[in-house]
């Protein structure tokens, strides 16, 4: 691996292009070097000095992002939650993976496209934790209720809207620390995300379960940050 290694760290020009130049010249070892790859690839070189042939043009990377982007995606999340449900290995997540490439793409380029834009997704590397833990829907409701109140006092939390982030970590952790058991934490956990990913000032489940919407006045106010904040990320 130490050529790739090379090219790694010191190559200039397209990332698509590089991965081209990997597929072409490891064909019998590809697996091991998308893995290699995957596992070692974090930021583009400080000092690029291996100049890659081009071989993607302006037009085919705009052809390829619309063509495939979105199935490379698909596969990468499809792969990964396989592989955490099975417990599998990172040389068997990456081994899934590049068979699925292989079976959904017929072309030289659209590998090297699905490579390159592999290297840039937050999914990889992969890390296996553990087991991920699944909920009846009867028991997630159940719990919802139980701990009502500390999701009252998230939901206040996230709503002051303090100016340091881990102020508002702080007194969300002291809240998940009440909490009697690891599944009444899983729950609590599980509505603070749709709570943040929604940007509204309710959690949407507890107001469904209970109809008990309560209105702490920051509703519209939470809303624009939120829009400002994706604006930000998105420019």
């Amino acid at each position: 691996m130490d050529n790739v290694k090379m090219l790694l760290e010191k190559f200039d020009g397209r990332m698509e292009d590089l991965c081209y130049k990997l597929l072409m010249e490891n064909s019998e070892n590809m697996q091991a070097v998308f893995e290699y790859a995957c596992e070692n690839y974090f930021s583009p070189p400080d000092e690029a000095k291996i100049e890659v042939a081009k071989v993607f043009t302006d037009d085919d990377v705009f052809m390829c992002n619309t063509l495939y982007k979105d199935i490379i995606w698909a596969l990468i999340d499809s792969v990964t939650k396989q592989c955490h449900y099975a417990g599998k290995s990172k040389t068997d997540f990456y081994s899934e993976l590049w068979d699925a490439f292989c079976k959904h793409f017929d072309t030289d380029k659209a590998l090297a496209f699905a490579f390159a834009t592999t290297l840039y997704n937050i999914k990889i590397p992969y890390n296996y934790i553990s087991m991920p833990i699944k909920m009846e829907t009867e028991t997630y409701h159940a719990l919802c209720r139980e701990n009502v109140n500390l999701l009252r006092l998230m939901k206040y939390v996230y709503a002051c809207e303090y100016i340091q982030k881990n102020e508002t970590t702080s007194l969300l952790l002291t809240c998940l620390d009440k909490a009697k058991t690891r599944d009444a934490k899983i729950v609590l956990l599980s509505n603070l995300l749709d709570f943040h990913a929604s940007a509204r000032g309710e959690f949407s489940e507890v107001s469904r379960i209970l109809d008990d919407k309560i209105d702490f006045g920051f509703h519209d106010k939470l809303k624009e940050f939120f829009d400002f904040i994706n604006k930000e990320q998105q420019e």
